[in-house]
């Protein structure tokens, strides 16, 4: 190990039975059912450098997903909603024109994936979308305060869509550019 570079690397494989789930293709209007057999498998990659105390730390993750219906109607089918692909860069600078203040700049990507109820993995995928956010973090002693602006960029996309058995779409835009302050004391 060193003592600028940290790696990490994940295997794992998941057999769930009886998630629950909406099925909209039960008469008449659709019910909350267990799902048959889901196997999730895939691999966690992160690498984090930091090259000194007076320049920015970088850290990268990546996430392959593989979500599988291994039984029942859907067998074989990918698991609606869960993307193949997510990954991310943070960026944490060291204090900034002012002490104890640290900048962290965090990228974000989301692959595309089936619309939540698609099961049968019939209709379009739901959109890939990246997003950047940023957060200004003070500490003092024992107190720490943040000021956060999430979807830097004003990127319009959805995270989260849905279909029916009729085939119709919903989709639910993610908030535009928003701001978040926090105050945090330890005791």
């Amino acid at each position: 190990p060193s003592e600028h570079l940290m790696t990490n690397l994940s295997l794992f494989s998941i057999d769930v039975d009886n998630e629950i789930f909406y099925n909209p293709y039960t008469p008449p209007f659709g019910q909350n059912e267990n799902y048959d057999r889901i196997q999730r498998q895939g691999i966690e990659a992160k690498m984090e450098y930091k090259p000194g105390e007076e320049l920015p730390r970088i850290t990268l993750n990546y996430t392959y997903t593989q979500a599988e219906f291994q039984q029942g109607a859907f067998r074989g089918n990918e698991v609606p909603g869960v993307p193949h692909n997510k990954a991310g860069v943070i960026i944490t600078t060291p204090p900034v024109a002012v002490e104890n203040l640290n900048v962290n700049l965090y990228y974000n990507y989301v692959g595309s994936r089936y619309l939540v109820s698609d099961q049968p993995n019939q209709q379009s995928l739901l959109d890939a979308y990246n997003t950047v956010d940023m957060k200004f973090i003070y500490q003092y002693k024992k107190v720490k305060a943040s000021l956060g602006v999430n979807n830097l960029f004003n990127q319009r996309y959805e995270e989260y869509g849905s279909t029916n058995s009729a085939g119709t779409i919903a989709l639910y835009p993610s908030p535009e550019r928003n701001y978040m302050m926090g105050l945090a004391i330890e005791f």
